[in-house]
């Protein structure tokens, strides 16, 4: 799988996804990759999650959505130890490494591409640094020989002297060119520096990895290159992203996040997900159309402060959420009348490239009417 691609119920508190494990050889035997105990984060008065119990397993996909603000950064951040939380632990298995996509497009603008690969895998990056940096001393010791002596152990044992072959073929297949390979990481464009920094993520096969929107400015082949990649990954692997195509695509396992400390947990896709939601919305409608005959006596008046009530659906809202429900059908059938031609061989490059824009426009447009959707939809 790695060489191919360098070739080219729930529960708002305590969430156990062990249990949607592939097979009965997982669940008599399993590893957990990913431990989360008792997780808390608060900033100030806000809670963003609260008392969360998660066993994030291999060979699966997990993926996180929900309203913009409701914590899925931060739930990264928290996994990678880039934020401490309020309370709780994240574990990882014994001896395991863990590899985060970088959102910051000039941490590496002083270093070559071919660095920034490198550093993604963190233990290899330091045995290489400590080793040249004692073979460049003037004052050469025994004490030197021996610590190199060691460091060339580690560094073979982790396959050390294929590392540069390996990133450059992993930057290749991502669409970098061998010209770039060199080159300062400042040099380059934001779409480059995207998909140098998912070879970054990518190096060195981690046994996790945490995405936050990955498919960010990546063309059709480059991300069709992803989603194999990640369909075979043998490891855990934790995504962020707002576009649902990729998300149906690699994703077997829902984590929804949908604000006021609220997780919904939903084993299946995205498109999955919003059937369930449409069909659980509808129930719930039959059933308070059903309660409103017997409710004789008037309502007690509520007296919880208005911040605390459930919001509902304004009339605008309303008008707002019907419309999304007739637009993004719409718009993925233009999606996928696009897709086809694309893939026919007929079209001429002029033509080609006027679909590869415009399909480009119209995903863009889906994922942020869905996300809209998602929003209007945990108030409906």
């Amino acid at each position: 799988m790695y060489n191919k691609l360098y070739a080219a119920g729930s529960s708002k508190k305590s969430i156990d996804f062990s249990i949607f494990a592939h097979s009965f050889e997982k669940l008599i035997g399993i590893q957990y990759m990913i431990t989360v105990n008792n997780l808390d984060v608060q900033f100030g008065k806000r809670i963003l999650f609260q008392d969360v119990n998660m066993k994030f397993t291999p060979g699966n996909c997990y993926g996180i959505i929900g309203a913009n603000g409701a914590g899925k950064s931060t739930f990264l951040r928290v996994i990678s130890k880039q934020l401490d939380p309020t309370r709780g632990s994240v574990t990882l298995g014994p001896g395991e490494r863990l590899s985060v996509l970088s959102q910051d497009h000039f941490a590496f603008d002083e270093h070559t591409v071919m660095d920034t690969v490198l550093m993604g895998h963190t233990t290899l990056w330091e045995v290489m640094s400590e080793k040249n940096a004692l073979y460049e001393k003037p004052d050469f010791s025994d004490a030197d020989g021996i610590r190199v002596s060691e460091l060339e152990e580690k560094f073979a044992e982790m396959e050390g002297w294929n590392a540069e072959s390996d990133a450059a073929n992993l930057l290749s297949g991502l669409g970098i060119a061998e010209e770039y390979h060199y080159s300062m990481m400042k040099d380059l464009s934001g779409k480059q520096k995207v998909r140098i920094l998912l070879a970054r993520a990518l190096f060195g096969q981690p046994d996790n990895l945490l995405l936050d929107e990955p498919t960010n400015d990546l063309d059709i082949v480059t991300l069709n290159v992803l989603e194999e990649y990640l369909r075979n990954f043998k490891g855990c692997v934790i995504v962020v992203s707002h576009d649902r195509y990729f998300m149906d695509k690699v994703v077997d396992h829902l984590l929804v996040f949908r604000g006021n400390a609220d997780l919904k947990d939903f084993p299946g896709n995205y498109t999955q997900y919003r059937d369930w939601k449409e069909i659980q919305d509808q129930l719930e409608k039959e059933a308070e159309a059903a309660r409103q005959p017997k409710q004789a006596p008037a309502p007690e008046k509520n007296n919880r402060p208005q911040n605390e009530q459930k919001k509902k659906l304004s009339f605008k809202e309303r008008k707002e959420f019907e419309a999304l429900e007739e637009e993004i059908p719409a718009l993925e059938a233009e999606k996928a009348e696009l897709e086809t031609a694309m893939s026919s061989g007929t079209l001429s490059n002029d033509e080609l490239m006027a679909k590869s824009e415009r399909i480009a426009k119209v995903i863009e447009e889906i994922d942020e009417k869905t996300m809209r959707w998602l929003e209007l939809s945990e108030l409906a």
